[in-house]
């Protein structure tokens, strides 16, 4: 609980840290005009005229911005606090979940949201940084995003939801992917 915030929080957060090719990759494209980031409050996403769409953009100076793009790429991140999430509060508000001494999601070691248990077999687990504080410190990076979900398959496994997922498992649904067969 308490102890285990206080020991994230002394590790200066799990967030996945900068790369530096990942940098060289973004200064290479504003250089080049085709990375532009624009910072802001989305108002409406439209489609545009001949493809793609237009994105309106309420600034931090409050000017508004029309934006056209083939893309977009919601960099946002994940929520981090439940509470800022419609679902995510309703289900604090109205499912029986809990939140934990860093304000997230409370989840027991197979990363299931304590307090929403619907018997006979309803589970509801969380992920991410919404868990944050959980028994896994670094669940908002991609290997414990991997490894949280490995964790909840293998809970599910032991209910008999589904097959235990192993090595044989894996190397067999990737040579089907790999032939362009279903899994």
């Amino acid at each position: 609980g308490k102890g285990r915030a206080e020991l994230i929080k002394l590790h200066g957060g799990t967030n996945t840290p900068k790369r530096k090719l990942w940098q060289q990759q973004l200064g290479r494209g504003k250089a080049a005009g085709w990375y532009k980031q624009f910072i802001g409050q989305v108002s409406e996403v439209v489609p545009a005229e001949g493809g793609g769409t237009i994105t309106k953009i309420t600034a931090p100076d409050g000017s508004q911005l029309e934006l056209k793009a083939t893309f977009i790429i919601d960099a946002t991140g994940l929520e981090a606090n439940p509470r800022e999430h419609r679902l995510l509060a309703d289900i604090l508000d109205h499912c029986g979940a809990g939140t934990n001494a860093n304000g997230r999601f409370d989840v027991d070691n197979t990363f299931e949201i304590r307090g929403t248990r619907s018997e006979p077999g309803g589970r509801m687990y969380g992920m991410g940084a919404a868990t944050l504080g959980g028994p896994l410190a670094p669940v908002d990076s991609f290997l414990g995003l991997q490894m949280v979900a490995i964790e909840i398959a293998d809970d599910l496994a032991r209910q008999g939801f589904v097959p235990r997922i192993g090595p044989g498992k894996s190397i067999s649904g990737w040579l089907k992917w790999a032939r362009n067969k279903k899994p």
